[in-house]
């Protein structure tokens, strides 16, 4: 922006192209600010103006730029003078860019471009989970292209103890440590959820927090790397013993017809597949606590080294 000389703040609607690098003007004046950038082919065209000849014709033009000296009968005529003959502002589905966008998980989450170069998100119905939305945008001036993403949660802040009526709960765990509870649980909002509570009339859905990759993490209702029983249904990636990490994610459920039985009988267990040490168990909602660790493991548990 152009500004009086001495007057650091005086700048308003005047401006100058720099034609080469000036890093005075950093600190000139207390310094200019740079607001733009001749795009493609524009700098042509401003090359083209400053080829024009500045005359001095006194007072406020005595740097007045001209194709020509104006005739002393005449004086200064129009086509004397540099002139704009057109500018307009391009509308957003104008904008000399194209955007590209596509989601990580279209189960969850799609991802669109309207006309006006808008990016558009739409959740599935019923769906919840995290997803990642990838951007590139390409240069229609000089093919130069930028990408970046973020992440988008779907679905409820619940931890399935509020009794509303939900297809699936969502639970995000840890990267773990060696000491116990071993894992600490998260709603999709990041929240963490204290003394966690498994409803058996709901299906849960457990991912890594942050994509996690270490201590690959399970559960069951048969022990440590052991098949689980007939009472629960577990869907998804990995397995008893080789545990979900990174974007894997297992879904768990106790079948309808056991879950009277499994309430008050039953227990649910999580562990590492990778370290028997880290053995928990999930409070059931309505059973009695039990302790976290069944004794009758105890003798599966082997030191870690």
């Amino acid at each position: 922006m152009a500004k009086l000389g001495g007057q650091p703040d005086s700048a308003t609607n005047q401006w100058f192209i720099n034609l080469n690098n000036n890093p005075s003007l950093d600190f000139q004046n207390e310094g200019f600010t740079l607001f733009g950038k001749v795009l493609g082919d524009g700098m042509d065209v401003v090359e083209a103006l400053s080829s024009a000849e500045v005359f001095n014709l006194g007072g406020v033009f005595s740097q007045l730029p001209l194709w020509s000296f104006p005739d002393s009968t005449v004086g200064v005529q129009p086509d004397d003078c540099l002139t704009i003959d057109v500018a307009r502002k391009l509308p957003a589905k104008d904008q000399p860019f194209l955007v590209f966008v596509d989601s990580s998980d279209e189960d969850i989450l799609t991802a669109t471009v309207t006309k006006k170069q808008s990016i558009k998100l739409k959740a599935a119905k019923g769906a919840s989970g995290k997803a990642t939305v990838n951007v590139r945008s390409v240069s229609l001036v000089d093919g130069s292209e930028n990408e970046d993403n973020f992440d988008v949660l779907i679905g409820r802040n619940s931890s399935g103890n509020d009794g509303i009526k939900n297809k699936k709960v969502d639970i995000l765990v840890d990267g773990g440590t060696f000491d116990e509870p071993f894992y600490k649980f998260f709603d999709v909002g990041g929240n963490e959820l204290e003394n966690f509570q498994i409803n058996v009339k709901k299906t849960y859905r457990f991912t890594r927090l942050d994509e996690a990759s270490t201590h690959p993490f399970y559960l069951g209702d048969s022990g440590f790397n052991q098949s689980s029983s007939k009472y629960i249904k577990i869907k998804g990636d990995g397995n008893f013993e080789n545990g979900i990490t990174g974007s894997e994610v297992i879904t768990f459920n106790v079948k309808k017809k056991y879950r009277s039985e499994f309430k008050q009988n039953g227990r649910l267990d999580y562990f590492c597949t990778s370290h028997s040490s880290m053995y928990g168990s999930f409070l059931i909602k309505g059973a009695e606590s039990v302790d976290s660790l069944d004794p009758q493991l105890q003798d599966a548990i082997v030191p870690v080294d």
